[in-house]
């Protein structure tokens, strides 16, 4: 019985994970097409290479910081209060950090 149950609370798990990852891929797909989001690359071995575009300039800071929860949930495939990666936020015409991704929250540099 046991046995049974525990496969139940993985195979509901799954799915939600399954789930958590879909909305935050679609999150991510809309926040490029706004322009909120330039560029986005991540190879395991490094930190993510994530560039804000021009319209992230103009949200306030806690539309910034929901932002920088859904790039988190995306490379992890959890919600930023179970999981978070850190990384910078940078300009999409300098390069340079403006702000920092750190233990699930969202501080400016």
């Amino acid at each position: 019985m046991r046995f049974y149950f525990a496969a139940f609370i993985a195979i509901a798990s799954s799915t939600a994970l399954a789930d958590d990852t879909a909305t935050c891929r679609k999150k991510l797909k809309a926040s490029a097409d706004l322009g909120v989001l330039y560029a986005l690359d991540w190879q395991k071995s490094k930190p993510p290479h994530v560039v804000a575009g021009h319209r992230y300039y103009q949200m306030p800071f806690d539309a910034k910081a929901g932002f920088a929860d859904n790039v988190s949930c995306f490379l992890t495939g959890k919600l930023p209060p179970q999981l978070c990666i850190n990384f910078e936020i940078k300009h999409w015409q300098t390069g340079k950090a403006t702000e920092k991704y750190q233990n699930c929250r969202l501080k400016p540099i």
